[in-house]
C-alpha cells in the first residue's frame, strides 16, 4: 500500500518565521518556490534537511536587503560624483526658457566678466579686467553683443563679433571673428547654441557670409559645439595650442 503523502499546512503571509519547536522554518505560499518533498530510503516522504530549508528561506528573506542596501550604495555613491552635484545645483535651468536679446548700456560690466572667460581656460585664473587680452576680445560697442537670459532674467552668456582684429584667417580677412563666454554653470545646458544661432543669423543679416573663430585645442567642450553647429578647422589659430575654424552664416 501507496504511504500517504505528508502536506504541511500554508500559512497566511510569505514572512519567515519560527515553528512551535524553535526551528527556523521557510517562507509558505510561494507557489512554485515551495521545495518538493523528498524519496526516503524507506519508500515513504520527508521534507527536505534543516540546513537545505535554512538556506532557501535565508536566500528568499536576505536577498531583497541586500539588494536595496546595494541600490541604495550606488545612488549615494552617484550623488557623490561632482558632475551629478553639479547637474543637481543647475537644476532650476532645465526647467527655464533661455532666451537671446541685444545687450545694453547696462550689460556693460558683464560683457568684460564674458571676456574674461574668453581670455581664459576652464578651471584657470580669470586675467584682470584691464588685461591685454581682455581688452582686445571686447566689442567695439557694447550694443553689438548678445545676452542669453533664463526665465528668471539671470544672465547665462553673452557673444558677439570682432571687426577690428587682425584677420585670424588670412584667407578670409573680412569675416568677423566671433567670440564667446558662458558662465560656468550655464554650460552644457544649450546657452552656447543659443547664442551661436542668433549671431549667425545677425551676421547674416549685416552681410557677412562666413564666420571665424579661435578656440584653444584643449578646449574640448567649446570644440564639440562648434563642431555640432557647423564650424570647421580653417588653419592654425592664435597662440601655440589656438585652432581657427569657420563657418558659413548660410543655414545648414
Amino acid at each position: 500500500m501507496e504511504p500517504a503523502r505528508v502536506v504541511g499546512a500554508r500559512m497566511p503571509d510569505r514572512k519567515c518565521s519560527d515553528d512551535v519547536n524553535g526551528r527556523r522554518t521557510r517562507p509558505v505560499g510561494l507557489g512554485s518556490h515551495r521545495s518538493p518533498p523528498l524519496v526516503s530510503s524507506t519508500g515513504g516522504y520527508s521534507h527536505r534537511s534543516n540546513t537545505q530549508r535554512y538556506q532557501q528561506t535565508s536566500a528568499y528573506c536576505i536577498g531583497p536587503i541586500i539588494r536595496t542596501t546595494v541600490i541604495a550604495s550606488g545612488r549615494r555613491a552617484l550623488d557623490s560624483l561632482p558632475v551629478v552635484r553639479e547637474l543637481r545645483q543647475t537644476h532650476w535651468m532645465q526647467s527655464s526658457e533661455i532666451s537671446v536679446r541685444g545687450a545694453a548700456p547696462q550689460d556693460a560690466d558683464f560683457i568684460n566678466e564674458m571676456a574674461r572667460h574668453a581670455a581664459t581656460l576652464e578651471n584657470r585664473p580669470l586675467p584682470a579686467r584691464d588685461d591685454v587680452d581682455v581688452q582686445e576680445l571686447l566689442p567695439t560697442t557694447v550694443e553689438s553683443a548678445f545676452v542669453a537670459t533664463a526665465g528668471s532674467g539671470r544672465r547665462l552668456g553673452a557673444a558677439w563679433l570682432l571687426t577690428d582684429t587682425v584677420p585670424l584667417v588670412p584667407a578670409l580677412s573680412s569675416a568677423p571673428e566671433l567670440c564667446m563666454a558662458l558662465e560656468p554653470d550655464a554650460r552644457n545646458q544649450g546657452v552656447g547654441s543659443a547664442l551661436l544661432s542668433a549671431l549667425l543669423h545677425h551676421a547674416a543679416a549685416q552681410g557677412h557670409p562666413t564666420l571665424v573663430l579661435n578656440v584653444h585645442l584643449r578646449n574640448t567642450p567649446a570644440l564639440r559645439l562648434y563642431m555640432k553647429s557647423g564650424f570647421r578647422v580653417a588653419s592654425a589659430g592664435r597662440g601655440w595650442f589656438g585652432v581657427a575654424m569657420s563657418r558659413s552664416t548660410k543655414r545648414e
